[in-house]
């Protein structure tokens, strides 16, 4: 019995120094209760896979005073998210959210524990082109593949599930989508239809929807296939039967938005009766012109020229006219002028045939032959006369060019009239 109260009353001096926060029976130092665990900050926001951030945990007792030298264990619910060493250091692996914890213990402490939020939210910072979408296409038309690019956030990883916008900063054109989100491997991508214009650069930027451009994507349209082909400059209304025109003909091979169109197999074919063309085939340049001579069949009328390039054509039409017989001055002869002044009646013939009717579309030439004058302009009235002025007729017939000479030309109206006036 004596024995057995002893014990008891071991118990109770125990129990009352634990109360009274006294050192008995095995245990130092004091007993907390109430104790909290406070994290700070309560959310902590990373913008990057593999960023880091640092919780840290205060320990106070019931009546707010801090709890001196307690051990902290740190935690995170889900690893994947992200992991916390023993410091609370906190790395991000993979965006999300998840919960830190924090638990106090030691020293007497009543476990105790806190917790804080980490979210990983990785931000656009750089993108990568990943394909350009083929760089070149016709005017008008998407790139033969889409223009695919990858988003990366400031370290370097891909960001998934991102926002992304692709906009056209040069050449017009379109782009589907404009706005897009990441896959899971940080790739989107879009259709680029470039601009009409042919042969500039054009460029399409890509970066978040509020912020810059991060890349710039350039493509080249080309012309597409022919859709016209026009004629520039127009030929002459007449020329003489049997006889090239005076100028070859000249046509320009342009697509659907008016590029012109090289490398393109030009085909000049003239209609029943209409003569021959040197050459028939002729592939457009780099303006994408294409020309050839055009000899006049010998029956004197309407004649015709088509032209062909892909599936597109034009044709060109004359009047074949008899050939050039006789030149007649009609004015501009036997006056006098100051030497070197202007004569004040330019100088002006007529060209008909064999039955004398006009011959328009007829190329003649003025020279100055005696006295030293010259010819400085067609356009105006600027024909400068030496100690004389006088013509001669250059083409078809009447009075022929000194040889090494270069004739002033000008082509008949249609009453068979050329003038240097």
């Amino acid at each position: 019995m004596t024995m057995d109260r002893g014990r008891w009353l071991a118990r109770v001096v125990c129990t009352t120094l634990l109360i009274g926060s006294t050192s008995a029976c095995g245990e130092t130092g004091p007993v907390f209760r109430n104790v909290s665990v406070e994290v700070s900050p309560p959310e902590l926001v990373l913008d990057a896979i593999g960023a880091q951030g640092t919780f840290d945990a205060a320990v106070s007792d019931g009546r707010g005073d801090e709890v001196f030298g307690a051990r902290v264990r740190w935690r995170v619910v889900d690893p994947s998210v992200a992991e916390v060493d023993d410091a609370g250091v906190v790395t991000a692996r993979a965006a999300g959210s998840t919960t830190v914890i924090a638990t106090a213990t030691g020293l007497g402490i009543l476990e105790a524990s806190g917790s804080a939020t980490v979210r990983v939210v990785p931000v656009v910072a750089a993108v990568d082109v990943l394909d350009d979408g083929g760089g070149t296409a016709p005017a008008g038309t998407p790139l033969p593949a889409p223009v695919r690019v990858r988003a990366l956030d400031r370290l370097g990883s891909p960001v998934a599930d991102g926002p992304l916008r692709f906009e056209v900063v040069d050449g017009g054109g379109s782009v589907t989508p404009a706005d897009s989100r990441t896959d899971p491997e940080g790739v989107a991508s879009a259709f680029w239809t470039l601009g009409a214009q042919a042969g500039a650069v054009q460029r399409l930027a890509v970066g978040a929807p509020a912020g810059p451009a991060l890349a710039t994507v350039e493509a080249t349209a080309v012309a597409g296939p022919p859709a016209g082909v026009l004629v520039e400059p127009q030929p002459p209304a007449f020329g003489v039967r049997g006889r090239p025109l005076a100028t070859p003909v000249q046509v320009r091979v342009v697509d659907a938005f008016g590029n012109s169109g090289a490398g393109v197999p030009v085909r000049f074919e003239p209609g029943a009766g209409a003569g021959s063309v040197t050459p028939m085939d002729v592939v457009s340049d780099g303006e994408g012109r294409a020309s050839t001579v055009w000899t006049l069949g010998g029956t004197a009328g309407p004649q015709i020229l088509t032209v062909r390039a892909g599936t597109a054509l034009t044709d060109i039409a004359l009047t074949a006219t008899e050939p050039p017989a006789v030149v007649s001055p009609v004015a501009g002869t036997a006056q006098s002028a100051a030497v070197a002044t202007t004569v004040p009646i330019p100088p002006a013939v007529r060209v008909t045939d064999a039955g004398g009717a006009p011959v328009p579309g007829v190329a003649v030439g003025f020279e100055v032959t005696a006295g030293g004058g010259t010819i400085e302009s067609v356009a105006g009235d600027e024909q400068t006369s030496g100690t004389q002025a006088s013509y001669a007729t250059a083409a078809p017939v009447a009075a022929p060019v000194a040889a090494g000479a270069t004739p002033t030309v000008v082509l008949t109206d249609l009453d068979g009239r050329a003038s240097l006036g």
